[in-house]
């Protein structure tokens, strides 16, 4: 299925005739990868949360309730997602943004 590739908040907008994404990346996968960026962002907030776990799984149950999706498969994606978050601030040189993904990865590994 083709995927948007880049969905959150900052690339969805609205207008006079309804709610539009843009800036996609066009990437091809599994449906379930595209709620990650809903259930882990703001991840610099989400990071310091005590309860973070606690907050992306409610989240992915919502979600995917609406979506038709299976929670499980969904928190798997956000894991996946996060870690590749780690990835690429690892590669820009951005260890502090790189720490908070994996921080959140750590988070999730001992939940799903």
């Amino acid at each position: 299925m083709a995927l948007h590739g880049d969905l959150h908040g900052k690339n969805i907008l609205e207008s006079g005739t309804g709610w539009h994404s843009i800036d996609p990346k066009g990437y091809v996968g599994d449906p379930a990868f595209k709620l990650g960026a809903f259930i882990r962002n703001p991840y610099k907030v989400l990071a310091q949360q005590p309860d973070a776990t606690e907050i992306m799984r409610r989240r992915s149950a919502f979600i995917s309730q609406k979506c038709g999706h299976n929670p499980a498969r969904v928190m798997q994606w956000v894991f996946v997602g996060c870690v590749l978050g780690a990835s690429w601030g690892m590669e820009d040189g951005l260890d502090g943004e790189a720490q908070n993904w994996l921080h959140l990865a750590t988070k999730l590994q001992e939940a799903i």
